[in-house]
């Protein structure tokens, strides 16, 4: 099995092979031209568009936009941008100091409705007794003019009343007032 030794037998190629040969060599050859040309301007492309992009991210960190600081500042406190150059813990700071004020903000808002309810709920009271006062005194007026002493004595016997109920239930439409002041005597509507 082993291979006898090579001898130099030298064929004579024909004019039609050695055309051949050439011509399958000059294909090759065109064919590493062309893979090199496509290699090169792949290569290149793909350099010159990874030194735009590197280009572009150095302006702009360079310039002080970094796009990820203010990405993670905007996630954390949109309304203020100095969170962004405030450490971890000075900007969970801001972000307690912020909830903070918004919880005093919400009481204090919840206080002025509360106020602003208490306020329309006495002058609808105020308007209702004095519409009250209004009917009652001209009923007295009324009452006085035909009837006897008697009849004023127990008006203001009914004031007295009127006055005495009042202040235990915090309403303030008849006898004396909290200031100290007279105000006329209403009859209760229910």
């Amino acid at each position: 099995m082993h291979n006898p030794p090579r001898t130099s037998r030298r064929t004579t190629l024909t004019q039609a092979q050695l055309s051949a040969r050439s011509l399958a060599r000059a294909k090759r050859a065109a064919l590493r031209r062309r893979t090199r040309r496509i290699r090169r301007t792949v290569a290149g492309f793909t350099a010159s568009l990874f030194a735009a992009a590197f280009l572009g991210v150095y302006v702009q960190l360079a310039s002080g936009h970094d796009p990820a600081l203010s990405a993670a500042s905007k996630r954390n406190n949109p309304s203020s941008l100095t969170a962004s150059v405030a450490s971890t813990s000075g900007s969970s700071k801001a972000k307690a100091e912020a909830q903070r004020a918004a919880r005093k903000r919400a009481a204090a808002k919840r206080a002025a409705e509360r106020k602003a309810a208490a306020a329309k709920r006495k002058a609808a009271e105020d308007a209702a007794a004095g519409a009250g006062a209004v009917e009652s005194t001209s009923e007295e007026a009324n009452a006085e003019g035909a009837s006897s002493e008697s009849s004023s004595s127990s008006s203001s016997t009914t004031g007295e009343s009127s006055s005495s109920s009042s202040s235990t239930t915090g309403e303030s439409s008849g006898g004396e007032s909290s200031a100290g002041e007279p105000s006329p005597v209403s009859t209760s509507q229910s």
